[in-house]
Parts: C-alpha cells; sequence; structure tokens
C-alpha cells in the first residue's frame, strides 16, 4: 500500500486478503495496523492510533479515529463504521491540570483519558456518531446517526441521542446465522460466532 502524502509503501503489521484501502486514506502508524480479510476503508479516514480489526468491517468516508501512539481502536468482525464518524480513543481530560494540545511538552500536558475503544462483532458506528474515550460497544449494539457514546453500549441495543441512551434491543439471530454461514467460506478468516 502507498501512502499518497509521502509516496512511500505503508508497511501494515498484518493485512488479510480482499481488503480495499483508500489511496486518500491517512493511517499514521500502519505498522501498527492489524486488519482481517473482506475489509474496506473508504477515502478521507484519518486514523492516528493502533488498530485491530477483524473480518467483514467497512470504515466509511471521511472518519476520524483519533488518540496517537498510545491507543487502540479494536474492531470486531461484522462491525462497522459510517460516514463522518468521529472515534475519540484517548484525549486530554480538560479539567485543568494541564495544558492541551498535541504540541505541549509532556511535563505541562493535562490528564489523559481513555487508551482503547472496543467495537465488539456486529456493532455498528451510524453517522456522524461520536465514541468518546474509554468506551465498549458491545456485541450488535447500534450508535445511532449523531448520537454522543460516553459510556458503553450493551449488546444488541440500539442508542441514540446526545448523551446516547438506549431505546431498544436488536434483533440478533439473522445476523448470527449469515455470520455462520459465511465463516465456512474459503478465506473468510472470521472464527466460530
Amino acid at each position: 500500500m502507498i501512502d499518497p502524502f509521502s509516496q512511500k509503501t505503508m508497511p501494515f503489521k498484518k493485512m488479510g486478503s480482499n481488503v480495499f484501502i483508500d489511496q486518500r486514506a491517512y493511517f499514521k502508524y500502519p505498522e501498527s495496523m492489524e486488519i482481517g480479510s473482506h475489509c474496506a476503508f473508504d477515502n478521507g479516514l484519518h486514523i492516528t492510533t493502533k488498530g485491530r480489526f477483524g473480518s467483514y468491517i467497512h470504515v466509511g468516508p471521511y472518519v476520524s479515529i483519533i488518540g496517537g501512539s498510545n491507543s487502540l481502536l479494536v474492531a470486531g468482525d461484522f462491525s462497522t463504521i459510517a460516514t463522518g464518524a468521529r472515534i475519540i480513543c484517548m484525549g486530554e481530560a480538560h479539567l485543568g491540570n494541564g495544558l492541551v494540545g498535541p504540541t505541549i511538552p509532556e511535563r505541562y500536558k493535562d490528564d489523559m483519558v481513555g487508551g482503547t475503544i472496543i467495537l465488539e462483532r456486529f456493532s455498528n458506528i451510524l453517522t456522524n456518531a461520536v465514541i468518546l474515550p474509554g468506551i465498549t460497544v458491545g456485541e450488535g449494539a447500534v450508535v445511532g446517526a449523531g448520537a454522543v457514546l460516553g459510556s458503553n453500549a450493551e449488546p444488541w441495543s440500539i442508542y441514540l441521542g446526545n448523551p446516547a441512551r438506549k431505546i431498544k434491543t436488536r434483533k440478533k439471530e439473522v445476523m448470527i446465522r449469515y455470520a455462520q454461514e459465511l465463516i465456512h467460506q474459503k478465506d473468510s478468516q472470521v472464527g466460530q460466532i
């Protein structure tokens, strides 16, 4: 994969088969990225964290995944992140215990919060949703368009609003059955469901 800015080869740590990465997607730490099979990363993606992406994942256009080299996004199989979503894996607490910004020397920095965000299998982050630091989005959970999620999302639940609140549960039987069919196909690279 060629970085469109530096024109250098991006050395991904691991990459499965049938992976599409738009030439306008930016990975700050490609050497720390593990990507399964059957994944697509669209134009305008900006990711400044480490990452572990399962198989059958789609990251839509103009998604921001930020937090720096000490943060991590883990996205389980069959998870999606829609257009314009913002995932903040790590950031300043903004409580006045230091200065804020990436150019501030460590000695003067504010306290940091977060570190890892986990999107479990089948979870969906919809258009323009915001996921705050340190969150786990449970298996099959949906964070609705424009929602701001500041606490963990329960499995197979749908969240809307700011702050995001659980509004209902989501069916899972058909999704799991289809996923089981896919994992038995050649080159799926998905573990048992």
